[in-house]
């Protein structure tokens, strides 16, 4: 490696030590079988061809957290590229093939826990959208901020699409949506997202994950530019003598918003499957050893190692 003139990737994964012994990923040879696995798909987060990949690895078998050190390069060093997006497959390719037997275990022991969880919570989130459908006036302060992005737009020649506006002009829209986010109706069902939204970033990061602003959430992004469609049109409206509320604006995009929020809702959580919450996981290791199945094994003393490996593609 210290010959190769091209680019070096290094990556650190690794687990808690009781993670690491419960699921067989103390010693090294379960992380060299598991990189070994999944050699492809490594070589393609980093948009290398699998024939020209290498990759190098060396195993630290430390008292809390077992973790391997993964270099990866590519023998033709014009070759090779890693984006946020290639790193986060790569943590999300982990975490599957980690968890992969304990989750198909609790999955096992609990799909009517579960399945009951999941339909309370759809349950839930579909009476928090027939609220949503229910029309109200809009906010004085929401009033004021469209009569601030029609000024703004009226003066703006370019297109008209949230990408290409300036950021004034943006930060408008976003005051919009952040408003919308007050809506108790909203509120409460962004609450479910971001609450279904850690519980699945927990999978991959061990410290707490906050939640995210509306307005900066990349997968509702489409409702700023439905509040910008509506400005304008009520723009259009009184350069031709007419008049639109922004009330009946608002209250179609507020439902456009629940629906949006909702079904991604549903969505992840349909994915999440085995991920519970605490007091769930509890009852999953009562459960195990009601079945004589293994629960979680004590966490040994130091016991510090390392052992080195390497593979060639």
């Amino acid at each position: 490696m210290s010959n190769h003139e091209g680019i070096l990737w290094t990556h650190v994964i690794s687990l808690r030590r009781e993670d690491a012994e419960r699921l067989g990923y103390n010693k090294a040879e379960a992380w060299k079988e598991l990189v070994r696995r999944n050699a492809f798909q490594i070589a393609e987060a980093h948009k290398i061809a699998p024939s020209e990949m290498q990759w190098y690895g060396a195993f630290h078998n430390t008292t809390h957290h077992p973790h391997i050190h993964l270099m990866v390069y590519s023998k033709d060093t014009k070759q090779g590229y890693l984006t946020n997006k290639g790193i986060e497959d790569m943590r999300s390719l982990f975490a599957k093939n980690i968890f992969r037997n304990e989750m198909y275990l609790a999955f096992t022991l609990e799909t009517q826990m579960r399945d009951e969880v999941r339909a309370e919570t759809k349950k839930r989130i579909d009476e928090l959208l027939r609220d949503a459908e229910t029309s109200s006036p809009a906010s004085e302060e929401i009033q004021n901020l469209y009569v601030r992005l029609i000024s703004q737009l009226s003066n703006y020649k370019g297109k008209k699409v949230y990408g290409y506006l300036p950021k004034n002009i943006k930060q408008a829209v976003n005051c919009i949506v952040a408003e919308f986010a007050k809506d108790e109706r909203i509120a409460e069902l962004y609450a479910e997202w971001n609450k279904a939204n850690r519980e699945k970033l927990s999978v991959y990061y061990d410290k707490e994950n906050p939640n995210i602003p509306l307005e900066d959430n990349k997968e509702f992004r489409d409702i700023k530019n439905a509040v910008i469609r509506s400005a304008v049109l009520m723009m259009t409206a009184e350069q031709h003598g007419q008049s639109i509320s922004a009330n009946g604006s608002v209250s179609t995009l507020i439902v456009q918003l629940a629906k949006a929020i909702a079904s991604s809702c549903h969505k992840r959580r349909a994915k999440l499957g085995s991920q519970m919450d605490s007091k769930l996981k509890s009852k999953i290791e009562q459960k195990k050893q009601a079945h004589g199945l293994k629960t979680d094994r004590s966490v040994p003393e130091s016991n510090d190692e390392e052992q080195s490996f390497e593979m060639h593609m």
